[in-house]
């Protein structure tokens, strides 16, 4: 068994340093085991030599059967020794860092004080990658899922507004219509979920917003663009309207253009297709689900 999980490493880290390392073992042990899997199945797992190490085609094969049994091995053993479902044991979340910042935190702590026998390790990443998927239980993510073979669930989607601090708006030409816009500065998010042009909608009116020499800045971090509209520096136009409910409230910023609306984010649970799952992952991703779709979000008092 520890020189599958090893081999599995392996083609995960595409090192067996690296591998080495995660298991706690020394390289040469995991070389070794290695090894003796391929004498052992009479087929060769990596090409490899002092530089690289790529997994063979009848190494992928491998990977894809023996990843699958030693997680319902996983699953079995974690089943046996817990016939009374108590909620406890490790998972792993994975969710887009300003949700890591402001939320899941908060959600994490909740769900451990409740289940005192649990832990949970929380990723944060803006880019959804495989790797994503091989490292974590459970992961938010907002966009469209492109690998349907993925098992998902569908979470109330992110409401997107635009938005100004009261000090730019005193301070600069007044906004009525989105073409408005052009004029001002504007800080547009890069999000996979949000490629090409913005386009906006007022019944069955639509306008797209084209890039002016004013839309100098941009970022792939809400943070970065947010902080720099709440010092009074400019617009931003795709801000979560969970993140920006409370700063409304406190007039720290101004929803801008509001009988305009932009297409919402999809957003989902995704995790993979086991046939078993712990009590801990059961509970623990119904949580999750519910914190999402109970946020805070932009009453019709705050438009």
């Amino acid at each position: 068994m520890k020189a599958w999980q090893i081999f599995v490493k392996v083609v995960e880290k595409g090192s067996i340093t690296a591998a080495a390392k995660d298991m706690n073992i020394v390289p040469s042990a995991a070389s070794k085991m290695i090894s003796k899997l391929e004498a052992e199945l009479r087929v060769t797992l990596f090409f490899r030599n002092s530089r690289n190490l790529a997994v063979t085609p009848q190494g992928i094969l491998v990977y894809d059967k023996i990843k699958s049994i030693l997680e319902s091995m996983d699953e079995l053993y974690a089943e046996a020794r817990n016939p009374d479902d108590v909620v406890k044991g490790s998972i792993r979340l994975s969710v887009p860092s300003v949700i890591g910042e402001y939320m899941a935190n908060i959600w994490i702590y909740e769900f451990l004080q409740k289940h005192r026998k649990a832990k949970v390790f929380l990723d944060t990443r803006d880019v959804f990658t495989n790797e994503a998927i091989e490292e974590n239980d459970l992961i938010l993510k907002t966009g469209e899922v492109e690998n349907e073979s993925l098992v998902h669930k569908r979470l109330s989607p992110l409401k997107l507004v635009l938005c100004a601090s009261p000090k730019y708006l005193s301070t600069h030409a007044e906004i009525t219509e989105p073409k408005d816009l052009e004029k001002h500065s504007v800080f547009p998010l890069h999000h996979h979920g949000l490629a090409g042009p913005l386009t906006m909608f007022r019944g069955i009116e639509t306008y797209t917003l084209q890039q002016s020499n004013n839309f100098r800045f941009s970022s792939n971090n809400l943070v970065s663009i947010l902080n720099l509209v709440l010092l009074g520096h400019g617009i931003s136009i795709c801000t979560p309207g969970w993140l920006a409910a409370q700063k409304i409230y406190n007039n720290q910023i101004q929803l801008i253009l509001p009988d305009w609306t932009i297409p919402d984010l999809p957003v989902y649970l995704i995790w993979k297709q086991r046939q078993f799952h712990t009590p801990l992952f059961k509970e623990f991703s119904v949580f999750i689900g519910e914190k999402w779709d109970n946020r805070s979000v932009i009453t019709k008092s705050q438009i």
